[in-house]
């Protein structure tokens, strides 16, 4: 193309200021896709992509569906996670809830509602015991852990009546 099509607007300069105006094209059209990237992360964001939210909500349940988790796949180191194990109980007295995997390893427990009667390790497994007065009704556990190393992280969850979840979960730094 000769300098008689080009608009006025996008021709070289060279005073006041010499410019290059393919390169300033060029620059304008990656500060467009600078601001639609940093839109994108925002609302990524805000949706629960890094933490809390829409995205990051997940629940699971067991083969039978007798034992259903609540909980986030995407946590942040040193911030609190919630966890909800909703299981039913059908004939027993005691409930007794196995965690394995990384829980161990890479969580602080911070709470556990209602406390459990009796809790031990063993094996790289912590065992909660806790007296159940109702049958044939849902029991709710509530625990908070705190996340104390970033990576993904494998847990799994089993009652005694061999029912099992297993669940993954990404900790951000």
């Amino acid at each position: 193309m000769d300098n008689k099509q080009i608009p006025d607007d996008y021709r070289n300069r060279h005073y006041p200021v010499k410019e290059n105006m393919r390169f300033q094209l060029f620059a304008w059209k990656m500060q467009k896709v600078g601001f639609l990237l940093l839109f994108l992360f925002i609302a990524a964001a805000c949706l629960g992509l890094f933490s809390q939210g829409v995205l990051s909500n997940a629940s699971t349940q067991s083969a039978s569906g007798n034992m259903r988790l609540e909980y986030d796949r995407f946590a942040r180191n040193s911030t609190d996670t919630n966890f909800i194990i909703r299981v039913k109980i059908n004939k027993e007295n005691q409930l007794t809830t196995v965690f394995r995997g990384d829980l161990l390893d890479n969580y602080d427990i911070e709470f556990i509602q209602p406390l459990p009667d009796t809790s031990f390790i063993s094996d790289k497994a912590l065992t909660l015991t806790q007296p159940i007065s109702k049958k044939d009704t849902w029991y709710s556990i509530y625990m908070t852990l705190k996340p104390n190393k970033m990576g993904y992280f494998t847990n799994t969850i089993t009652l005694s009546d061999n029912e099992k979840i297993t669940f993954n979960q990404l900790v951000y730094p």
